[in-house]
Parts: structure tokens; C-alpha cells; sequence
């Protein structure tokens, strides 16, 4: 993958909006920051779809990777 993507993850009380340059992109910060409420709704929305009330934009795959497996989603 080369060049940045923009990704948007939002509901009615949080929007997430930032931007990758990699193929895999692992989120790291302090705690109580919103790294598990953002995975968390990137799985909500491919789980429950617009149903889930979480909006995702994207121009290229997203997967989320936890625990033991590897979940793979597309848009």
C-alpha cells in the first residue's frame, strides 16, 4: 500500500477521523484514550451494519486482528 488513506469511524456521540501511510497499523496509546471504543465500533458496524448506527469510510480493506485470530472485513 503506498500513499495515505483517510479513515472515518463515527456514531451519534464519537467520530474518529485520521489517517494511515502502512499496510498494517497498530494503535497504541495511553489508557482510557479510545483505542477499544474504536475497534469496538469498526466491528459493531461490520457485524450489524447501518443497523449499528456506527457510519465507517474507507478506501481500502479494514480488518481488525485480536486475541488468537484474525478477522478479515471488507467495505
Amino acid at each position: 500500500m503506498k500513499g495515505k488513506h483517510s479513515i472515518t469511524v463515527k456514531n451519534n456521540v464519537l467520530q474518529y477521523k485520521f489517517e494511515i501511510h502502512r499496510n498494517i497499523t497498530i494503535i497504541k496509546d495511553d489508557s482510557a484514550t479510545g483505542k477499544t471504543t474504536l475497534v469496538s465500533m469498526i466491528r459493531e458496524y461490520y457485524e450489524n451494519g447501518e443497523q449499528s448506527g456506527v457510519t465507517l469510510q474507507c478506501d481500502k480493506i479494514c480488518a481488525v486482528l485480536e486475541g488468537l485470530g484474525f478477522v478479515k472485513y471488507s467495505v
